[in-house]
This record gives C-alpha cells, structure tokens and sequence, in this order.
C-alpha cells in the first residue's frame, strides 16, 4: 500500500477516502445498475468488466466515504468495523 501525503491524509479526514463503482448494465436488457463490487483505484474497476462478459460497463464513477473499506482475501472490499 503506497504512502499517503500529509495533504492526502487531510482531504481524507475531511471528505473521506476515495473509492470507485461501477455502473453496468447487463447485455440485452435496459437494466442499469450499480455493480456490488467497489475499488480502491480507477483501474480496477475499469479491470473488472475485462472479465465479465453478461454485462457493459458503462461509467465508472467516484465517491468518498469516512468508512474504511479493506480488501478481504477473495479480492472484494468490505467495510472495517
């Protein structure tokens, strides 16, 4: 895990972590939706629909949140409670 600058430690204090999802719908329907996974960077999730083929990506979006989300060991992210 890299480094944060000090500059980085603050905003996310103030505004929180930064994370990624990503919005998809699944081929041959008008279904939209948010995809259950999140990421750490942007190119992960840009990565994963590499390897779904039921489904277009079709935005990756950012958020923040004060929630600390750490990687399990299947890959996935999860809350740290």
């Amino acid at each position: 895990m890299e480094r944060e600058s000090i500059l980085q430690a603050v905003m996310n204090h103030l505004f929180g972590r930064k994370y990624y999802a990503v919005i998809s719908n699944r081929i041959g329907t008008l279904d939209v939706g948010l995809h259950e996974n999140i990421f750490e960077t942007r190119k992960e999730a840009e990565h994963l629909l590499d390897f779904v083929q039921s489904f277009n990506q079709v935005e990756v979006v950012s958020f923040r949140s004060h929630h600390l989300y750490k990687r399990r060991e299947d890959g996935t992210m999860s809350i740290d409670e």
